[in-house]
Order: structure tokens, then sequence, then C-alpha cells
């Protein structure tokens, strides 16, 4: 008889004590009255997770050739952005856009046969017009973008579609994460953990600052009150070339004084040659102003649609800078 009171206290407690458990577990799901309203604020995105799990996560070092050249490419693709990264047998291309095949040409002239990274820096024509296609044709390690779901963007469906079918990994960086590829450190600066979900593209663009022993390169396209942002969290950013932002348009700097803004982000950054990948367009671009305050801070400027594909090549240490119209050192 006492064994059966034992066993009876013994189910009892064991009872009482799951459902202070579900209890408990239940509790853990109540919101925290405390939370912010900008947490839950509809119009911050959080992307969904990458296509894949297998994806490269934080740092990954190819090591094969670190010491080797380090060769950029502003590839001459129109009103586009397209830039390649070389070094020993390691190949990153971020963007493809432009008009017809001039990156599939290109990359065929340098003999690109597979690419380890691919980065759509955001979903305009100007960035993946030609994405499709260098989907198709070549072995992508990995592609990177933003995160943010386009259905609008006529290109944004299609890439995907290749991205499941070939099985690449995808991954939707933030600021803050950081991988090594063959000595080349790329840091990503931009977008911020929550996206802004305004229909300007700039704004959750991907920005990258580029570093190959003493040699830099900053890549951004957002605009003024982003790259603020980034320059704050980032106070120590300086880099020899600089890729000016949205093709050199007033844009770059929306809100306040225009020269004010970009003199702010040159004075910053204290770029040596500033970059302008751009095109035959109706349109002011480059826009003067942007021309001028480049000029007045004693930067030089290059232009794609003067000066065709721009090469840079470095050990690290020193740089050329050679144009496909001249081929002569800068």
């Amino acid at each position: 008889m006492q064994k059966i009171i034992g066993v009876l206290f013994l189910i009892v407690i064991l009872a009482f004590g799951c459902t202070v458990f579900e209890r408990e577990e239940k509790q853990s799901t109540i919101p925290d009255p405390n939370q912010s309203i900008e947490d839950i604020n509809e119009n911050i995105y959080q992307p969904p997770k990458p296509v894949y799990e297998n994806v490269m996560n934080n740092t990954i070092r190819y090591d094969e050739q670190p010491s080797a050249e380090l060769e950029i490419y502003f590839i001459n693709v129109g009103m586009g952005d397209s830039i390649l990264l070389k070094k020993g047998n390691f190949d990153v291309l971020i963007d493809a856009g432009g008009q017809g095949e001039k990156v599939i040409n290109f990359l065929e002239e340098k003999k690109v046969d597979d690419l380890e990274l691919v980065i759509a820096t955001k979903y305009t024509q100007t960035s993946v017009s030609d994405m499709r296609r260098v989907l198709q044709k070549y072995k992508v390690e990995q592609y990177w973008d933003n995160g943010l779901i386009d259905k609008e963007n006529i290109y944004y469906d299609e890439i995907y579609e290749i991205l499941e079918s070939k099985n690449i990994p995808v991954k939707h960086p933030i600021s803050g994460e950081r991988i090594v590829l063959n000595g080349i450190s790329i840091s990503v600066l931009n977008p911020q953990e929550k996206r802004y979900l305004e229909t300007n593209p700039t704004l959750n663009s991907i920005t990258l600052y580029i570093v190959d022993r003493n040699f830099s390169l900053y890549l951004s396209d957002v605009e003024a009150g982003v790259q603020n942002t980034i320059l704050s969290n980032y106070p120590n950013i300086k880099s020899n070339i600089m890729k000016v932002p949205n093709h050199g348009a007033s844009t770059v700097s929306v809100g306040g004084d225009a020269r004010v803004e970009l003199f702010h982000l040159i004075d910053k950054v204290k770029p040596e040659y500033a970059i302008i990948s751009v095109g035959q367009t109706e349109l002011e671009i480059p826009n003067p102003t942007v021309l001028e305050a480049f000029r007045l801070r004693g930067a030089k400027t290059l232009r794609t649609d003067l000066n065709g594909t721009i090469s840079i090549i470095t050990d690290g240490y020193e740089y050329e800078i050679l144009s496909s119209n001249s081929q002569n050192k800068k």
C-alpha cells in the first residue's frame, strides 16, 4: 500500500512539474512590454534567411597565393557598374550591369573560369542587367545580395531561379561581417541589420571596404544619410581608391548642402583617385558639382566613358592605374 501511495505521489509531482514547465515555456514567448516601437516598426525590414545554409560565415580564408598582385578592373559597361577583383586564381565579381554582354566578354578576355564570389550590391538595371548570363555561364562558389525581395525588378526572379537550379549558396551580409579571400579582406559596411523599406534601392546597397596589405578600396552607392551612418560607425576608413557613388549623379548628396555633404565624405575617405562608372546619358551625369568637389579636395577622377576600362594593379603597397583608351600609367 505504501508503495502504491509513493508511486501516486511521484506521478502527481511529475505532472505538476510538467505543468509548471509548460507555463514557463509559454511565458517566455510573451513580448517584452519595454520593447521599443522601432523594433516593431513596419518600415523596418528583416531579410529572410539565406537560400542555403551551407554558406561562408564571418571569416573564411583561401590562401593559395596571398602574396600575388591584386588586379582591380572597373569594366567599361556603359551606364552601369561591374568590378572584377583578381588575385592569383581567385576572382570576385561585384555587380554585372551595363549594356549587352560586356561583362561576359571581359571575363572571357581575362580567362576567368570560375568565380569564388559574386556580389549584387543592389537590384537595379545598372547593377544586375547582365547577372543572369554570368550565373548561367560560370561556376560560382557564393552569391551575395542585400536580402531584400524585389519582385518589381525584372531580373530578380530569373536570377533566383538560376541560383536555385545551380545550387549556388546565397548570403545576405550585414554591416560588420568580413571574409578574407586569398589575402583580400572584404568588409561589409552596409546594409544595416534592419533594412530600410523606402523605395530608393541605394539605401540598402551593399557597401564594401576592400584591403590588401596597405592598399584599400572603398565601394559605396548609398546616399548622404546612410553614408553618414557608415562613416560614423567606421570613422577610420581611409582609402587609396574610391568608387564615386551613383555614377557621379548629384544624388550622392541628398539632403542639406550637396557640396558640404560630399566634402564630408571625401574628407573622411581621403581618396587619391575617384573612379566614376558612367556611360552615355541625357542626364547631367557626372554632375559638375561632384567633379568639382573631388578636384578641390585633390582627388584625381577617372571615368569609364572617357578612359574606358580602368585597371589598378597593386602589390599591396604601391599601385599603378591603366586605362584601356590610353594604356598609359596614371
